[in-house]
């Protein structure tokens, strides 16, 4: 959105560079989604009432700050390389936060 509604070539690279500094192997994680009985599939009140742009970007953040954490803390369980991965990643979303 940044890259569309702002014309910030700059945070539009950081943002993308950053998706794709967490790329894991999609396949074998895919088979661990169970779309149809998702608890969390409806929306919630707050998750359809958005006023500006300014509170969809947040909103946004937020999920992908809280993503992070979550791969931060599942990989422990099995590769800390890929921890510490999600762990900068994390902190990187905070300054882009801070900075857009």
């Amino acid at each position: 959105m940044k890259r569309y509604v702002f014309d910030d070539a700059k945070l539009a690279y950081k943002i993308k560079s950053l998706r794709h500094k967490a790329k894991i192997p999609q396949k074998e994680f895919l088979k661990f989604r169970n779309s149809q009985n998702d608890v969390l599939k409806t929306s919630t009140k707050s998750e359809q009432a958005r006023e500006n742009l300014d509170e969809i970007i947040t909103a946004n953040f937020k999920r992908a700050q809280e993503s992070a954490r979550v791969l931060e803390e599942c990989f422990k369980l099995i590769n800390l390389e890929q921890a510490e991965l999600f762990k900068s990643i994390r902190y990187e979303l905070y300054e882009l936060e801070k900075e857009l």
